[in-house]
């Protein structure tokens, strides 16, 4: 990032960035976060609907214009129990997740 710019994370566009010139100027630059308030909790069990939460997940990032790429780091906050663990171990052996 250069020297006067901004970055806020708190914005969402269909590019999943938005750029623009404050006034002052300083260029800002808004990352896109995935909002999950309405897509439930994966557990990693066998009561999990995972093709429906896939689904939703999916949904909502087309909806909100995050990018596939950026798609990992929001839905990791939606992860718990076995579903959490298969995404660290994977992460710490360093194998592709997509």
């Amino acid at each position: 990032m250069s020297s006067g710019q901004v970055v806020h994370d708190d914005v969402q566009s269909k590019e999943g960035i938005i750029r623009g010139n404050n006034g002052s100027g300083h260029i800002e630059t808004r990352i896109a976060l995935l909002k999950v308030d309405d897509i439930p909790k994966l557990y990693g069990n066998e009561r999990d609907k995972v093709d429906e939460w896939i689904y939703l997940v999916e949904a909502e990032a087309r909806f909100q214009g995050i990018s596939h790429d950026n798609l990992l780091d929001g839905v990791t906050k939606l992860l718990r129990g076995m579903a959490l663990q298969r995404l660290r171990n994977l992460r710490k052996n360093g194998e592709a997740i997509s």
